[in-house]
């Protein structure tokens, strides 16, 4: 089994919640590759697993590229707004 894991900071645990909940949404095509997502305090952490070398490439890569996405959208529209705790 080859495995690989990854620990993201990001400015604030908002964000890095955002982008767990953005990333977590599609389940890996094959069934031979896994991907696991968690969140603590402001770092996303993300494990995936895979039968091959080369789907385990795949996998990250493709990852990377939505990653990215997620990390240019948090840029372009900011951080986001703080809820009042006046609840």
């Amino acid at each position: 089994m080859h495995t690989c894991a990854l620990s993201l900071p990001f400015p604030s645990s908002k964000e890095a919640q955002i982008a767990c909940n953005s990333l977590s949404v599609d389940p890996e095509p094959r069934r031979d590759v896994s991907k696991s997502l968690s969140v603590e305090s402001n770092v996303l952490s993300i494990h995936f697993s895979a039968s091959e070398a080369r789907l385990l490439r795949v996998a990250v890569g493709s990852f990377m590229e939505h990653l990215i996405l997620v990390v240019e959208t948090l840029r372009e529209f900011g951080p986001p707004l703080q809820q009042e705790e006046d609840d």
